[in-house]
C-alpha cells in the first residue's frame, strides 16, 4: 500500500528504513569490503511511495544521502551505497540546462574509459607551525585548502597528510549515443559520466550500458572541448545493445507474417540495397551476417564466435559500397569508415594521453560490439592495419597495452571488408586471390569472400542497363510531381514506376525482424543439416588426399559452415537448421571458394591461393626454377652465376615454363631477396640449402 510521508527529513529517514525493510533480500550485497549495496529500482520505490520517488527524481544527491543514512542504520556499517536504477529514459541530444539537478538514466555505449584512480574525498592538511590537522573535503574541480589553521588560526604553511586522508574509487567515461545507431564520430552525441565507489572499473569502451545519475553542470576549469554537462553516475549496468529498438505486439505480429512467407529469403534480399540490380549471390549472404550465428559457450568456458565476417573485393563502379552500406542501415548498431582515413588504433582501439590522463578510446570494430563494421577502401589499409584487423575480428577482442593502461575490450562485431584489386581491376590471366589486396590470414577468417568482376557482357549490361534508366525515370517523375504543380504525371503512374527500387518489406520493420531474429531464435543443427555439412566438407577434403593434390579446404571454413547455417535458420525465425538451410549454405560457400581459389593453370581449385596467396602450381614452378638456377650456377666455371638467357631457355625447353612466368616468377624471388643480379645478365640464389 502506497505511504505518503511528511516533509520533514525524519520522516524521509523513516520511509527509507521503511522501504529498506520489505526490499528483498535479492537486492542487497555484501562486498568484500565490508559496503553493503542496495541496487533499487525506481519502480519498486514509486510503488511503496509515489511522493518519496518523485522527490527523489528532482533531489537525487539529497535523497540518496537520506536513503544511505536508513541503509546504514539498518545494518550498522559505516559504508554504504545506495544506487537507484532505470528511471526516466532521456536521450542525449535532449538534454538541457533545465535539466541540471535531476535524475535520468541513460543508454549508450561506452567509447572511453579512463584508469580507476584514487580520488580523494577529504583531505587532512596539517599545519607546519603548530601540527593541528585540518580536514576538508574535496570536489570534482580540484583541491580545497583550508584558509587558516583550526589550531594557531595562521595561513599555514600546510602539507597534505595522505596517511590521515580519505579516498574512493574513481573513474571517467565517455558514453555516446549514435543517431539510429549507425555513423561516423560526427554523428554522435557523447556525455561524460563519473563513476565513484564500486561503481568504477564496471565498464570498458564497446560495451553497451545503462547509466542512471544526476545531470551536472561541468566545472569552468575544465577543457572547452568537454561538453559543459556530465552525469555524476548513482548506477551502472548492463543494457541491451538493442534497447533503442522498441518492438511492440504489432510489430510481433508483422514479424511473424513475414517468417511465413513461401519466398522469405527473396523478401529479404529484395529489401536489401533495392536501387541495386540483381546481385542476389551477395545480397543474401549480407542478410545471413545480420541475422548472425549462434555464439556458442562450451564445457571448458571457451567460445564460439557466431558472428559472420564477409569480403567483398571488385572492380570499380561494382556497387559494392551501395550494398554494403544498405546492410550497415538495417544492423541496429553499425559502423562505417573508411581504410584511406583510419588508422590501426582507429580500426581497433588505443590508449591516449589526455589533459585529464590516460584513456582507452574503441576504434571501429568496438565501437560496432553486437553490431556491424563497415571497413569500405580496405586496399588503401597498411599491412600493419590489416594483420591488426585480422588478429580481432578472429579473437573478438582488443588488447590494450600502452603507459599505465592494460585493457581488454569487447569486439563482437561482424565485420565487412571492402575493397578493390590490387592493381584496380582484376587480370582474368592471372589467379584471384594474389590480385587481392589482403593478406592470407584475413582472408581465412572471413566466411565468405566475393569477387566481383565488371565484365563486358551483352545480355547482363542491357538487364543493368534497362534498370538504372527505368529507375532515374521513376526518380524524375517523383521529383516533378513534388516540383512542379501541374505535372504531367498522377499519383498511380509514380508508384507503379517506382515499384521497382521499392524494398519488398519496410526498412523500419526488416531491422526490428532482425533484432527478434537473434534475440529469440536460438537454432541447433538437425541430422540432416549435419550430415550435409560434413558431407560437403569431407568431399571437399578428399579432392587434396593425393600427395601432390593441394588441400582444398580448411577446418576453419567448417564452423564457417556452421555459422551460417544458423543465420539461414534464424531467417526463418526457425530453432532447428535443416537440410535446406545446410544446402543453401554450402552452396554459397563453394561459389565463394572456387571464384577466389581456380588456379588459371590448372582450372582446379585450390585453397592454398587463399591460406597462402600462392597456388600449389606457382609453387612447383618456383621450386623448379630455384633448381634450375642451382643446376646452372653449377656448371663448370660458373661460380654459382647463372645466366639469364641460358635460364629462360631451359625453362622453356625443360620445364614447360613460358618466358613471360618465368621472368615474373624471377622478379618475384629478387623482391624476397631469395635471389640477386651480381653482375649484368647473371643471376644468383642467396640460399640454396634446400637444393641438391
Amino acid at each position: 500500500m502506497e505511504r505518503t510521508p511528511s516533509g520533514s527529513n525524519s520522516d524521509l529517514l523513516d520511509t527509507f528504513i521503511a522501504f529498506f525493510r520489505q526490499l528483498e533480500s535479492s537486492a542487497l550485497e555484501k562486498k568484500e569490503d565490508e559496503l553493503v549495496v542496495a541496487s533499487v529500482a525506481f519502480n519498486d520505490l514509486a510503488e511503496y511511495d509515489s511522493e518519496v520517488a518523485e522527490k527523489y527524481l528532482k533531489h537525487p544527491e539529497r535523497l540518496r544521502d537520506w536513503a544511505e543514512e536508513a541503509l546504514r542504520s539498518e545494518h550498522e556499517e559505516s559504508h554504504v551505497s545506495v544506487q537507484m536504477q532505470d528511471t526516466r529514459r532521456i536521450k542525449l541530444a535532449s538534454l538541457r540546462t533545465k535539466h541540471i539537478g535531476e535524475l535520468f538514466t541513460v543508454i549508450g555505449t561506452v567509447a572511453t574509459a579512463s584508469p580507476v584512480r584514487s580520488k580523494p574525498t577529504e583531505l587532512a592538511f596539517q599545519c607546519q607551525r603548530c601540527g593541528t590537522m585540518t580536514y576538508i573535503p574535496q570536489t570534482r574541480s580540484g583541491s580545497n585548502e583550508p584558509a587558516e589553521c583550526q589550531g594557531c588560526e595562521r595561513s599555514g604553511p600546510f602539507v597534505v597528510n595522505r596517511n590521515q586522508s580519505e579516498y574512493e574509487d574513481y573513474q571517467r567515461l565517455t558514453l555516446e549515443q549514435r543517431h539510429k545507431g549507425v555513423g561516423t564520430d560526427d554523428e554522435a552525441e557523447t556525455l561524460e559520466v563519473e563513476l565513484i565507489g564500486d561503481l568504477a572499473g564496471r565498464a570498458t569502451p564497446g560495451e553497451t550500458v545503462a547509466v542512471t545519475g544526476a545531470v551536472q553542470l561541468a566545472d569552468e576549469t575544465l577543457s572547452t572541448t568537454i561538453p559543459d554537462k556530465y552525469l555524476d553516475a548513482h548506477s551502472l549496468t548492463e543494457a541491451d545493445p538493442n534497447a533503442h529498438i522498441e518492438i511492440t505486439d504489432d510489430d510481433i505480429e508483422k514479424i511473424l507474417e513475414i517468417a511465413d512467407r513461401d519466398d522469405i529469403y527473396e523478401a529479404i534480399t529484395g529489401s536489401i540495397a533495392p536501387s541495386v540490380h540483381g546481385n542476389e549471390h551477395i545480397k543474401l549472404p549480407l542478410a545471413l551476417q545480420l541475422a548472425s550465428g549462434v555464439r556458442k559457450r562450451l564445457p571448458d568456458e571457451s567460445t564460439i564466435r557466431g558472428t559472420i565476417h564477409v569480403g567483398i573485393i571488385g572492380d570499380p563502379g561494382s556497387a559494392k559500397s551501395q550494398m554494403v552500406r544498405a546492410a550497415a542501415r538495417l544492423s541496429p548498431r553499425s559502423v562505417v569508415v573508411s581504410g584511406e582515413s583510419s588508422s590501426e588504433v582507429g580500426l581497433t582501439a588505443g590508449a591516449y594521453n589526455t589533459s585529464s590522463g590516460w584513456e582507452t578510446r574503441g576504434g571501429a570494430v568496438v565501437k560496432a560490439n553486437h553490431g556491424l563494421a563497415v571497413i569500405e577502401n580496405a586496399h588503401s589499409l597498411r599491412s600493419e592495419e590489416k594483420v591488426a584487423l585480422s588478429n580481432v575480428i578472429a579473437d573478438q577482442q582488443v588488447d590494450v597495452s600502452k603507459a599505465s593502461v592494460v585493457d581488454t575490450l569487447p569486439a563482437q562485431t561482424s565485420t565487412t571488408i571492402v575493397g578493390r584489386p590490387k592493381f584496380g581491376r582484376f587480370d582474368q590471366y592471372e589467379p584471384i586471390a594474389p590480385q587481392v589486396d589482403l593478406p592470407p590470414g584475413l582472408l581465412s577468417n572471413l566466411d565468405l569472400t566475393f569477387i566481383v568482376r565488371d565484365d563486358p557482357d551483352p545480355k547482363s549490361d542491357s538487364g543493368v542497363a534497362e534498370f538504372i534508366l527505368d529507375s532515374n525515370k521513376a526518380g524524375e517523375m517523383r521529383t516533378q510531381a513534388e516540383k512542379i504543380p501541374a505535372s504531367a504525371y498522377d499519383e498511380d503512374e509514380i508508384e507503379t514506376a517506382s515499384e521497382l527500387v521499392e524494398p519488398v518489406i519496410d526498412r523500419e520493420l526488416l531491422i526490428k525482424y532482425f533484432v527478434y531474429a537473434r534475440q529469440n531464435c536460438f537454432p541447433t543443427l538437425s541430422e540432416e543439416a549435419k550430415e550435409v555439412i560434413r558431407d560437403f566438407y569431407v568431399d571437399f577434403r578428399a579432392k587434396g588426399s593425393d600427395e601432390d593434390v593441394p588441400i582444398p579446404l580448411t577446418a576453419q571454413k567448417l564452423e564457417g559452415l556452421v555459422r551460417l547455417a544458423e543465420a539461414s535458420a534464424r531467417l526463418r525465425l526457425s530453432d532447428t537448421v535443416t537440410e535446406e538451410d545446410a544446402e543453401r549454405v554450402t552452396e554459397i560457400v563453394e561459389s565463394c571458394l572456387q571464384n577466389l581459389g581456380i588456379d588459371p593453370d590448372t582450372g582446379e581449385f585450390d585453397a592454398e591461393i587463399v591460406e597462402t596467396g600462392t597456388t600449389k602450381s606457382q609453387k612447383d614452378r618456383i621450386k623448379a626454377l630455384r633448381q634450375l638456377i642451382y643446376d646452372i650456377g653449377k656448371q663448370d666455371d660458373n661460380d654459382g652465376f647463372a645466366p639469364k638467357e641460358q635460364i629462360f631457355q631451359r625453362a622453356v625447353t625443360e620445364l614447360d615454363i613460358n618466358e613471360k612466368k618465368a621472368q615474373d616468377e624471377i622478379e618475384s624471388l629478387r623482391r624476397k631477396g631469395e635471389l640477386y643480379e651480381p653482375r649484368t645478365g647473371y643471376l644468383r640464389l642467396t640460399n640454396t640449402d634446400d637444393l641438391e
